[in-house]
């Protein structure tokens, strides 16, 4: 467990869960527009 508490083998986790939690919220977003895009043009 040594090997794990270097500080560069900790950084990649916490970047990871960074840029997927970043990815989260932007796909949630593509998600509102799209959907909205569709209710849009459903209404046509």
């Amino acid at each position: 467990f040594e090997v794990a508490l270097l500080p560069e083998p900790c950084r990649t986790p916490g970047s990871l869960g960074a840029v997927s939690s970043a990815l989260a919220r932007h796909a949630a977003e593509i998600a509102n527009m799209s959907l909205d895009i569709l209710s849009a043009v459903g209404h046509f």
